[in-house]
């Protein structure tokens, strides 16, 4: 996904009060991290474990905090 794409999908979001960030899992900058959604004052926090520089085939943490984006924008907004 290109930035203007992505620009649209977390701006929709963020209008509707829909927020996803990092959360390290340790004080220590360890580089890995738990995704949160905060969907008007209700924050969700996922399960899985994200590195800030995956290793092979893994995700990144952004790639898919930019998938939630679209995912979600997708959800709400079908074609």
């Amino acid at each position: 996904m290109d930035a203007k794409e992505f620009y649209k999908y977390a701006k929709w979001c963020n209008d509707n009060f829909v927020f996803i960030y990092p959360v390290p899992l340790t004080t220590v900058n360890s580089g890995n991290y738990k995704i949160e959604v905060c969907n008007r004052g209700t924050i969700k926090k996922g399960d899985g474990v994200y590195r800030d520089k995956p290793i092979k085939d893994e995700v990144s943490v952004w790639d898919k905090i930019r998938q939630l984006y679209q995912e979600i924008y997708n959800r709400n907004n079908p074609s």
